[in-house]
């Protein structure tokens, strides 16, 4: 029971500073993706094959390391009192990832914008429970650790001068799902997007529109007609677009799961480097005898937005 308590104990001082751990802190700025002078991104339509957007399956494993109790439920575990019933809130915050996988890959937004809105939705979503809230964060931590074999890197040469790695998946998914186009041609081409995002996932909204046939030459007028309003303006294409997927997301986001991280030694060795001991002076040892190892199966498992505007879209 001891062993319980001080378990419990160390667990209570983990929920009181782990918003100080910088594990927990995600990078919010990050590299933009940027075209040449005289250029502009724009989103990836989606009728080409490669663009299409996804979202990882929340996992509740990457949830689960500090979902063995409730933090709030603890001071009558320490007072002599039972276990807690085990908590898991990767249901309730699971939405968000996805929404930030979302974000992540709508071209122009920032990881700051990203973070942000993450922040919002488990705000929300967690009601001020702490457990919950350190679920939500511990999930990134535990994802956002950035490529780290130099063979994998080598693969992407637009992470070489990204030192951050919590910025690796931002700046990747914005390679993929960004291209560049002349200034004077953007707004017509991120038409062609939008008009291709409806062609795919909401053919009713071309019909409704009189485009069903094609962009209409007057492509500005029929921007105005369907995402520019009192909520989007122009030059939020990114916002619109994002807003677009959150809408239509069970149509036009697929699900996957998030590969296993992929650690390369040198990262292994700087986190967990063991420093060398001096070597034992030779002695001669009286026989001893060796109690048997307590049980510790019981401890293997311990371990110490807001919403999308949809009008006119």
């Amino acid at each position: 029971m001891l062993r319980v308590t001080l378990a419990a104990s160390a667990f209570v001082a983990g929920v009181a500073a782990y918003e100080d751990d910088p594990l927990f802190r995600q990078t919010a700025n990050c590299p933009k993706f940027t075209c040449p002078k005289g250029q502009k991104s724009v989103q990836r339509s989606a009728a080409k094959r490669d663009a299409r957007v996804f979202a990882y399956i929340p996992e509740a494993s990457a949830f689960n390391m500090f979902s063995a109790f409730d933090a709030s439920d603890l001071e009558g575990l320490t007072n002599g009192g039972g276990l807690p019933k085990k908590k898991n809130n990767s249901d309730k915050v699971g939405k968000c990832a996805e929404a930030r996988d979302i974000c992540f890959q709508t071209c122009g937004m920032s990881k700051g914008d990203c973070e942000s809105e993450y922040e919002k939705c488990t705000n929300k979503k967690c009601k001020g429970d702490k457990n919950c809230k350190m679920q939500a964060n511990f999930a990134l931590a535990m994802t956002d650790i950035g490529v780290t074999k130099k063979e994998d890197l080598d693969k992407k040469p637009h992470l070489k001068d990204v030192a951050d790695g919590k910025c690796h998946e931002y700046v990747d998914m914005q390679h993929k799902t960004c291209e560049c186009v002349d200034k004077a041609d953007h707004p017509k081409a991120f038409a062609g997007t939008l008009w291709d995002f409806y062609k795919k996932y909401a053919p009713k909204k071309l019909e409704e529109t009189d485009a069903k046939g094609g962009l209409p030459e007057d492509h500005e007028e029929w921007l105005k007609s369907t995402v520019y309003s009192k909520t989007f303006k122009k030059g939020d294409e990114p916002k619109i677009y994002n807003a677009l997927l959150s809408k239509y997301k069970d149509r036009a986001v697929a699900r996957k799961q998030r590969p296993k991280p992929k650690y390369d030694d040198d990262y292994l060795k700087d986190d967990f480097k063991v420093p060398e001991a001096e070597p034992l002076p030779t002695t001669t040892k009286k026989p001893t005898t060796t109690k048997p190892k307590a049980d510790d199966s019981e401890f293997d498992n311990w371990s110490g937005g807001e919403e999308v505007v949809e009008e006119e879209l």
